[in-house]
């Protein structure tokens, strides 16, 4: 079993990922703001190749950082 801090940071990467949705929503159909959609889709890109690149060159630790670190760029384009 999973203690609780496991748990946690799944709630608060939901969040983000949740909020990450309306923020392209808000500016795709609300504000009609195409540089911030482009923003945040660039960001998701980052972070879904920081989950492939490295091709097993990366120690597990570098390749965290940089998960952690396109994660950080989400959760500060979504928290402005």
């Amino acid at each position: 079993m999973r203690d609780n801090s496991h748990w946690k940071k799944l709630e608060t990467e939901n969040e983000v990922y949740c909020a990450a949705f309306h923020y392209i929503q808000l500016h795709a159909a609300v504000t009609m703001n195409s540089d911030k959609v482009k923003e945040m889709i660039y960001a998701i890109c980052d972070w879904s190749y920081a989950h492939r690149s490295g091709n097993g060159e990366l120690t597990e630790e570098e390749q965290q950082a940089r998960i952690d670190n396109s994660f950080d760029k989400i959760k500060k384009l979504v928290h402005k």
